[in-house]
């Protein structure tokens, strides 16, 4: 399927810690309460339960926003109002913003493509964390990790009304544990590489919490298609 993608750089006076990430999502889904794409909750609080349409991320540093379908027209409409943002009573100023509207593949590919975790992949809910646990095997855990993976692709497209109907091969996977706190609990991720049949735009995340940035991805070996893209450079 073809994927309407928007990517929004924001160039701050500050580098940015990767965890960051979750501050800028509050940030602006309390600027923007009155849009539920910003922050995913209801009137009443509740979490709407489907993939994040507009994603926070911190990048070498740098603030991104991602907008996928209808979060798209939501990012662009709103994009030009940005001048500053403010993390924990700081004030960052924005003096340059950059929007690239695309639209990118996402399904099967016909070759195996390699893509590598920027932010830790948080992939095992309760269940499959015990699983993880109970076996010490690489080669089981790694199946595990590898049918996880699958499962987070098939959801991602379903999600968006896609339904996967090939099958989805992982060929490779070279990730390795990498422990982090979420919500002051400590949680088990991973980060590495993986190399599936499957076209991802970058800066997608897969697995949980990626409306917060984790489970970021980038392609490392450039895909075989084509795209069309628009870009927008603003300078304060």
């Amino acid at each position: 399927m073809k994927l309407k993608l928007l990517t929004l750089k924001i160039e701050s006076n500050q580098y940015l810690k990767p965890r960051m990430a979750e501050k800028i999502r509050g940030y602006f889904g309390n600027l923007y309460k009155d849009d539920t794409l910003f922050h995913q909750h209801t009137g009443d609080g509740k979490l709407i339960y489907h993939y994040p349409r507009i994603q926070y991320k911190v990048i070498d540093g740098t603030p991104y926003l991602i907008g996928l379908e209808e979060g798209v027209e939501s990012l662009k409409e709103k994009f030009i109002q940005i001048h500053e943002f403010r993390l924990d009573d700081k004030e960052y100023n924005v003096f340059e913003k950059s929007l690239e509207i695309e639209n990118a593949d996402l399904g099967i590919a016909q070759h195996q493509i390699w893509y590598r975790f920027l932010s830790p992949w948080y992939a095992l809910n309760q269940e499959n964390y015990k699983k993880y646990l109970k076996t010490d095997l690489q080669a089981k855990r790694s199946l595990l990790l590898k049918r996880i993976l699958i499962g987070n692709l098939l959801s991602l497209c379903k999600s968006l009304g896609e339904v996967v109907t090939e099958e989805v091969v992982v060929e490779d996977m070279n990730v390795f544990e990498y422990n982090f706190n979420l919500d002051n609990t400590p949680v088990l991720g991973f980060k590495g590489e993986f190399q599936v049949n499957f076209n991802i735009p970058n800066y997608l995340g897969l697995g949980k919490s990626v409306s917060r940035g984790f489970g970021t991805i980038q392609t490392i070996q450039t895909t075989q298609t084509t795209q069309t893209t628009q870009t927008i450079l603003i300078k304060r």
